[in-house]
């Protein structure tokens, strides 16, 4: 469609110059632009007659004003646009800096919450595991590793999440098959020397079956809200790296950026008899535009994907205390014989210690997630993260 801008009793008015389908966070960075750097210069009374842009440029050409080319008036209309886009990219980058801060603490606070669930569903359920020294180390060594996936520097690899989850419940569950056995007839657990505990755990690799098909479901729901979390910061990481390259550049955006702001003051002073108006701000908002066009493209795509991703931000992990009590009660409920008289084939009869059983009390405080980083992320797709206005 070919472009008209006109200048119609004191307004600018413009056909095509900017798609409404770009994303509100890159229009509202052009309007900062715009407001900063392209103010309005069309010199208009009400008896001023139509003039088009397209006549200024043809009436610049035949007196041969070729400003587009001149060094010292693109070198200006580098610096001008930089530190334009500059100015508008500081805010953006701020919000973004918060933003990955913030989700990175609430999702290290969903976490422990759940393991604060986890404890509270043990002293419910089977307090008498924690009398146990190895059950605490268990859990303590399953979080570690969950926060370990979440929060690593390396390039994000579903295989490699779903591999290393599956091991990581496999050696829970391996790990607590001496607690499950010593403590499964319901009272006081039995109290076993470590050469026979030993014993239980280096056979418990096979013995999984008999949590049921708990583990399994387990390390799948793991492996989905891991990726989901480790997408939205790295969503964030991407908006925040947009934001920094579209502070470059190149020499088409500087030369359409200086035709429209810089040339027609140029040709003006050099051919003083020729009156030529300025340019509309609507011709500027274009040039931005196209100088952002890639960028908004890219951005528009993740901004969908976080808004997506966010929405029950607070709920992942949810079903992971509930998929190890539901997996320790299957097995004290379907398979505590078969156990029994598994451990006993395998290492013989019950070696008890003479040593003191010490109860364990782990104690932890609640976590209060505010849930700040779900609403700010739709702030981003929503409200085009309100720093441009």
């Amino acid at each position: 469609m070919k472009e008209e801008t006109s200048i119609i009793k004191g307004k600018c008015k413009n056909k095509n110059t900017f798609d409404d389908s770009s994303n509100n966070a890159i229009r509202e960075r052009i309007k900062l632009i715009v407001d900063v750097g392209c103010q309005n210069k069309c010199r208009v009374t009400d008896d001023t007659p139509l003039v088009k842009l397209t006549d200024h440029s043809n009436a610049v050409n035949n007196y041969d004003c070729s400003c587009s080319k001149n060094r010292e008036v693109l070198t200006k209309a580098d610096e001008n646009l930089r530190l334009l886009l500059r100015i508008s990219s500081v805010r953006l980058q701020t919000y973004l800096q918060n933003l990955a801060h913030l989700t990175n603490a609430e999702i290290n606070l969903i976490v422990q919450r759940r393991k604060w669930n986890l404890y509270d569903e043990i002293r419910r359920n089977f307090r008498q595991f924690l009398t146990q020294p190895s059950f605490a180390d268990s859990i303590e060594e399953l979080f570690h590793k969950i926060l370990n996936q979440l929060f690593m520097s390396t390039d994000l690899i579903p295989k490699r999440i779903e591999v290393d989850m599956e091991q990581a419940v496999q050696n829970f569950f391996v790990q607590i098959m001496p607690s499950t056995f010593l403590c499964m007839t319901g009272g006081s657990c039995l109290s076993v020397t470590q050469s026979y505990a030993n014993c239980i755990q280096k056979n418990s690799i096979s013995w999984k079956i008999f949590y049921g098909d708990g583990p399994n479901k387990m390390a799948i729901s793991l492996r989905q809200d891991i990726l989901k979390y480790r997408i939205i910061e790295k969503s964030i990481d991407k908006l925040y790296r947009f934001v920094l390259e579209s502070e470059s550049v190149n020499e088409s955006c500087v030369a359409s950026y200086a035709s429209i702001v810089h040339c027609g003051q140029y040709c003006i002073q050099k051919y003083s008899a020729i009156d030529i108006p300025g340019y509309c701000r609507d011709k500027c908002r274009s040039v931005i535009a196209g100088c952002l066009g890639q960028n908004a493209i890219d951005w528009d795509s993740f901004i969908i994907i976080l808004r997506k991703l966010s929405i029950d931000f607070d709920k992942g992990f949810s079903a992971l205390d509930r998929s190890i009590i539901d997996a320790i009660s299957h097995a004290l409920e379907y398979n505590a014989p078969t156990i029994a008289k598994t451990v006993l084939r395998k290492c013989g009869a019950v070696n008890v210690s003479k040593a003191a059983i010490k109860i364990e009390s782990t104690v932890l405080k609640k976590p209060n997630i505010e849930r700040k980083a779900a609403s700010m992320i739709q702030e981003v797709g929503e409200n085009s993260i309100s720093i441009s206005k």
